[in-house]
C-alpha cells in the first residue's frame, strides 16, 4: 500500500510538472501516455527526425493534440537520409510504411519547405562531396576549417584536409564472406584496416575512445570489429591512460543504420563488399552513403575495395571514388590528385539525388493506389477471405516467418540492417593472416602536403 501511495504522488507530482511546463520533449508513441495532461494542450508541435518517423508514428501525438488549440506541426528531417525501418515486406509493398510523411509532403503536396542550409558540424572538406551530390552544391559551411583541425596520428593524404580513402583489395577477389549463421557479410581485412586506424588516431593524443566511431551496413562486420578492439593491445597506444585503455572497447561500433542522427569527431566507415562482380548489395543505397559520411566532425576515413564499388554503383560511390582521386586523398597514391570531378557535370548527368527519391517516391504511392483499387472485397471464398482482382495479401504471421531464415536467424543477407542494436555474439570467423591483408594501414606512406584547403 505504501509503494502504491509513493507512485501514485510520483504520478501526481510529474503530472503537475507536465502540466506546467512551457516545453514538452517526448517521442511519438511517448506522446499516448501524457495524452490526457499535455498533447491535447500544446499550441505547436515540433517533430524531430521526421524522416525515421514511419507515418503512422507521427499521426499519434497528432491525433491527440486538441485541433482548437493546436496552431501548427513542424516537421524536421532530412529527405536524403534514411527512411524509417520497416521490416514487413506486406506493410512496404502494399501500404508503402517505408515512406516517412516528410517526404510524402515535400515531394508531392504545396506545402513550401523551409531549407536548413547552413551545416555546423564538419570541415568543410568532409561536407564537400556530400552538398555537390546530395543537396545540389546547397549547403553551407557554418565552420571554419580552423575549427575542425584533422586529428593528429593518423597520416592524412593532404595536410588540412581530414578525409581518406583507404584501398583494401584482395588478390582472390572476394574479401568479403558470410556468415553461415545471420547470411550478414563481413570482411576480415577490413575490420582489421579499422582497428589500425583506430590505434594511430588513439595515438595522436587529440582524442579518446568517446571521439571515434566505426561505422558499417553489416552487422557481421560489427561484432568481428567488435572482437578485434577487445584484443587490441593497449601497451602499444603510447597516449592512452590506464583508465581509458579499460574504456576501449566502449568505442562505438554501430550499422549506419543505428549511427544516423548521431556524430563524432572520428568516423571510420568500412564498406565490407569485395567480389569480382562489383556486387555491393544495399551498401549502394545513396541515402545509407550520405548518412555515413556526414556523421564526423574532423576525420572521415572510408575503408573499401575501390574496384568493386566503382564497378558496383556508378551513381554514388563511382563520383565520390572520383573525387577523391581528384582531390588526392586516396591512400595508394597519398596527395597525388588525378583525374577531374566536375559536380555541375555530374549534376547534370546524374541530376540532384532529390529527383530520384521524388520519382521513387511517386511510384510507390501510385503502387499503393493501384493496390487499394484493385483489392476488392466481394463474395467470400470457402476459406472466408475475400476475393478480388488485387495482388494477394500474405498474413501477418507469414509475413513475419519470411523476415527469418530456415534456421530462424533474422537475415540481413538480403540487405536488412534491422539488427543493428544485437549486441556480439557466436558465428562469425575471425580467422586473419597476414597473407589475406594486401594492404597495411600502417604501411601506409606519409602525409603528403599537396595543397591546404
Amino acid at each position: 500500500n505504501n509503494n502504491n501511495n509513493n507512485n501514485n504522488n510520483l504520478s501526481n507530482n510529474n503530472n503537475k510538472q507536465l502540466r506546467n511546463a512551457q516545453v514538452i520533449c517526448c517521442t511519438c508513441m511517448g506522446a499516448v501516455l501524457g495524452a490526457s495532461t499535455i498533447i491535447n494542450k500544446v499550441n505547436y508541435m515540433l517533430v524531430d527526425e521526421a524522416t525515421q518517423c514511419t507515418e503512422a508514428a507521427i499521426l499519434v501525438p497528432i491525433a491527440l493534440a486538441s485541433t482548437s488549440i493546436l496552431k501548427s506541426v513542424v516537421l524536421i528531417g532530412d529527405h536524403c537520409q534514411l527512411p524509417p525501418t520497416v521490416l514487413s515486406t506486406l506493410a512496404t509493398r502494399h501500404c508503402a510504411s517505408d515512406i516517412p510523411l516528410f517526404t510524402r509532403l515535400r515531394l508531392q503536396s504545396n506545402v513550401a519547405p523551409l531549407l536548413l542550409n547552413t551545416q555546423y558540424r564538419m570541415h568543410p572538406a568532409i561536407s564537400m562531396f556530400v552538398s555537390d551530390l546530395f543537396y545540389g552544391g546547397l549547403l553551407i559551411d557554418g565552420v571554419h576549417p580552423h575549427q575542425r583541425r584533422p586529428l593528429l596520428g593518423f597520416p592524412w593524404p593532404r595536410a588540412e584536409f581530414p578525409v581518406a580513402f583507404v584501398p583494401i583489395r584482395c588478390s582472390n577477389n572476394n574479401g568479403e564472406q558470410t556468415d553461415e549463421q545471420t547470411n550478414s557479410k563481413y570482411n576480415t581485412a577490413e575490420a582489421h584496416a579499422a582497428v589500425d586506424v583506430v590505434e594511430m588516431l588513439l595515438e595522436g593524443g587529440q582524442c579518446t575512445v568517446h571521439d571515434i566511431a566505426i561505422v558499417t551496413p553489416y552487422i557481421a562486420q560489427v561484432r568481428l570489429i567488435r572482437r578485434l578492439l577487445r584484443r587490441l593491445n593497449y601497451d602499444t597506444v603510447e597516449h592512452i591512460t590506464n583508465q581509458d585503455a579499460v574504456s576501449v572497447n566502449n568505442i562505438e561500433v554501430s550499422s549506419t543504420d543505428g549511427f544516423q542522427g548521431r556524430e563524432k569527431e572520428a568516423v571510420i566507415f568500412s564498406a565490407v563488399r569485395s567480389n569480382a562482380h562489383g556486387n555491393i548489395g544495399f551498401t549502394s543505397d545513396w541515402r545509407r552513403v550520405n548518412v555515413s559520411f556526414t556523421r564526423a566532425r574532423r576525420a572521415l576515413i572510408v575503408i573499401g575495395d575501390d574496384v568493386t564499388l566503382r564497378r558496383g554503383d556508378a551513381g554514388t560511390w563511382s563520383p565520390w571514388l572520383a573525387w577523391a582521386d581528384a582531390h588526392g586523398v586516396n591512400m595508394d597514391k597519398p596527395g597525388v590528385m588525378r583525374g577531374r570531378y566536375d559536380p555541375e557535370q555530374l549534376r547534370r548527368v546524374r541530376g540532384v539525388q532529390e529527383n530520384i527519391l521524388r520519382d521513387y517516391t511517386l511510384k510507390a504511392v501510385s503502387v499503393l493506389n493501384s493496390t487499394a483499387a484493385n483489392q476488392v472485397h466481394s463474395t467470400d471464398g470457402d476459406d472466408g477471405i475475400g476475393i478480388g482482382i488485387g495482388p494477394p495479401l500474405i498474413s501477418i504471421e507469414d509475413d513475419i516467418a519470411n523476415m527469418a531464415n530456415a534456421d530462424g536467424h533474422w537475415d540481413d543477407s538480403s540487405d536488412d540492417d534491422a539488427d543493428n542494436d544485437e549486441e556480439d555474439g557466436e558465428g562469425v570467423s575471425s580467422s586473419y593472416n597476414e597473407s589475406s591483408r594486401n594492404t597495411s594501414v600502417a604501411d601506409l606512406s606519409a602525409a603528403v602536403d599537396a595543397w591546404d584547403l
